[in-house]
C-alpha cells in the first residue's frame, strides 16, 4: 500500500524523494529490535515504518521512544 501510494506521488513527499530501506524482522522480537537499530544507528533512517507482529512492534517501541525516532 505505502509503495503504491508514494509511486502515484512520484517517490516525493512534500517535494523530498523517499527511499525505502527494507528489514525482515522474521516475526521475532529479538531479531526485529537488532534490525531496528541497524536501520536507526548503520542505515541513518529518519522514521521506522510497520511491522506486522505485535510482539515485535512492542519490542522496538522502547528503542524508538529513547531514540527519538518515528515510528509508525
Amino acid at each position: 500500500g505505502m509503495l503504491l501510494a508514494l509511486d502515484e506521488y512520484g517517490g516525493k513527499i512534500g517535494g523530498k524523494t523517499i527511499q525505502y530501506v527494507f528489514a525482515d524482522d522474521q516475526f521475532n522480537p529479538n531479531v526485529g529490535l537488532t534490525e531496528a537499530r541497524r536501520l536507526v544507528e548503520n542505515e541513518k533512517v529518519v522514521a521506522v515504518i510497520g511491522t506486522l507482529n505485535s510482539a515485535v512492534a512492542l519490542a522496538i517501541h522502547p528503542y524508538t521512544t529513547r531514540a527519538q525516532m518515528p515510528y509508525v
